[in-house]
């Protein structure tokens, strides 16, 4: 039972972890239908606090600590399931924007379809992080754009079915270097999602003619807003004076 394993340890928890420890005992099966980040807000502590939390539990992570309590509850599997994918999603977001909160350079690539969110994901982070580059897709790796990056870089790469020969030799080729990569692709069997150090996970429908690629609009808008929340990103102060610099030379028509 939750209530007997939180009793059992409760005493060895943080203070923070304590007030997450007394959140799940009060909403009971509640916090089955829960993703992380709601649970941190009802409880007004980080979504890292919580992940923590459950683990100073003894569970391997919110996902194994959410299946404990619906399988003591007996609720079905398909909205928790979902709920379960939508929090870890959102660790491996706040986990891809820490990565490029610290990342001395930022790279971004995407080939053939891909590209356009490569390159719009570049345009807009340029307007808060200068170090955001693209990698323009060249049909092959680029050895010497890989040789100048280190452990410190990352790599952000775009792709699904069917999935670009370039970004997977290059993802295969960041691995083999140590440098970090966040993939944004569409499934855990993609060959980017086996090999990337962050993946965010964007399933993508294929329509009578074409695939329907916006979902990866929505995750790149989503990391970004992550990395723009950052206290020290002063995002809005950046975002404003771009504006302005673009407005005083008529970049925008009027």
């Amino acid at each position: 039972m939750i209530q007997s394993v939180i009793h059992t340890h409760f005493d060895k928890l943080t203070v923070k972890g304590k007030i997450v420890a007394s959140e799940i005992l009060e909403l009971g099966d509640q916090a089955c239908f829960m993703t992380v980040r709601q649970l941190s807000e009802h409880a007004n502590v980080s979504t890292l606090t919580v992940v923590r939390t459950v683990r100073d539990l003894g569970f391997d992570g919110y996902s194994d600590f959410q299946k404990t309590l619906r399988q003591q509850n007996r609720i079905q599997d398909s909205a928790i399931d979902q709920n379960s994918n939508d929090a870890l999603f959102e660790i491996e977001i706040n986990r891809g924007a820490d990565m490029i909160k610290n990342a001395r350079q930022v790279y971004v690539t995407g080939a053939r379809s891909a590209h356009g969110f490569a390159s719009y994901t570049v345009y807009m982070a340029r307007m808060v992080f200068e170090k955001f580059q693209l990698i323009a897709p060249s049909g092959s790796i680029n050895a010497e754009d890989l040789a100048i990056m280190s452990d410190e870089d990352v790599i952000i790469a775009f792709s699904s079915r069917p999935y670009s020969s370039e970004t997977v030799q290059l993802i295969k080729a960041a691995h083999q270097l140590g440098i970090s990569t966040i993939a944004i692709t569409d499934t855990d069997n993609s060959p980017l999602a086996k090999l990337a150090t962050v993946v965010l996970k964007t399933p993508i429908k294929r329509g009578p003619f074409l695939y329907r690629m916006a979902p990866f609009l929505t995750t790149v808008e989503q990391l970004l807003e992550t990395c723009f929340n950052q206290p020290d990103a002063r995002a809005k102060d950046r975002i404003k004076f771009f504006a302005d610099r673009v407005n005083s030379i008529r970049g925008y028509w009027r």
